[in-house]
């Protein structure tokens, strides 16, 4: 019963930590943009900002999915401990809560870096002075998209998964439950790294590949300029 509920746990936690679609442009026809205008800064500027709005709500929403079904796998093997009657559960419990309780922790203290600036690219001028700064905030946030998707965040989610498995084994002698444990935990674990947005990588490597472009668009509400990339 256990692995089946962390199992349905961890596919509901990953459909809703899942980016939710944005809404897109309707492109009024216009010419194409020149080659000096998609090489200008202020263009690439506009770029960046438009990148850091769409991922910022994105973030959000993994962030706190998340944390909500961590929260809730904490709560659900917590809430039931003094209610056992069987020693050995109470320890499974016990272990899988804790476990649990780490990454919901981790959710809140350390967001991805676009939660935290993203009035940072808000905050920057429409025009070429911001460039650099521009430049610089994109890389700091795609840098840490990328590092909080690399191996060593997989290996973390190993490490801490068996470190609660061997417990279990070595000093419960619960063998079993520390193998059940063990492979529901780095599931989840794995689900929420694999559904972590990583929208800010693409967009600085459309920026460095000069795969993006600047066009008119109309919405509902009004008009502007969109400036896209080939994700």
């Amino acid at each position: 019963m256990r692995p089946l509920l962390l199992l349905l746990a961890l596919l509901s936690i990953s459909a809703l930590a899942q980016p939710a679609p944005q809404d897109t442009p309707v492109a009024a026809p216009a010419p194409e943009a020149t080659a000096s205008a998609l090489l200008a800064p202020d263009a690439k500027v506009a770029f960046i900002k438009n990148a850091a709005r769409i991922e910022k709500p994105r973030a959000d929403v993994w962030r706190w999915a998340w944390f909500a079904g961590y929260t809730a796998l904490t709560l659900g093997q917590a809430v039931p401990i003094p209610f056992l009657t069987d020693t050995g559960l109470r320890i499974d419990f016990a272990v899988g809560a804790i476990t649990s309780a780490v990454g919901a922790v981790l959710m809140v203290a350390m967001p991805l870096d676009i939660c935290g600036n993203a009035r940072d690219f808000e905050a920057l001028a429409d025009d070429a002075s911001s460039l650099e700064v521009a430049q610089k905030l994109l890389k700091q946030d795609a840098d840490d998209e990328a590092f909080n998707t690399s191996w060593l965040l997989h290996a973390g989610n190993v490490l801490l998964n068996a470190v609660g498995s061997l417990l279990l084994g070595i000093v419960w002698h619960r063998w079993e439950s520390a193998a059940i444990n063990f492979v529901a935990g780095a599931a989840v674990g794995e689900a929420m790294i694999f559904t972590q947005p990583t929208g800010l990588i693409r967009a600085r490597g459309a920026l460095d590949a000069g795969n993006w472009a600047v066009s008119p668009f109309i919405v509902p509400n009004g008009g502007g300029v969109a400036v896209g990339a080939a994700f």
